[in-house]
């Protein structure tokens, strides 16, 4: 049996940019859908102050407009 707070959020791997805001950090990403951007708040006790403006992948679990960082890889030095 899972924990009831396990059925909400789900570990997920997105690619995207980080970008900061409001002293927070975000992913921004282009989904497949219709291709609109989400963004999503990033948490965790991962270094995002030194991915701002990078490509990444991020895995975490995600709770609608939240990520928990587990993992973060640059994918690329810029997001252009």
């Amino acid at each position: 049996m899972m924990p009831t707070d396990a059925k909400q959020a789900k570990t997920r791997t997105f690619s995207g940019c980080v970008e900061a805001s409001h002293n927070q950090y975000e992913l921004s990403t282009v989904t497949a859908k219709k291709g609109k951007s989400r963004h999503y708040t990033l948490t965790g006790s991962q270094n995002f102050a030194g991915e701002v403006g990078h490509r990444v992948t991020v895995t975490g679990l995600v709770d609608k407009t939240t990520i928990k960082v587990t993992k973060i890889e640059t994918v690329a030095a810029s997001c252009r």
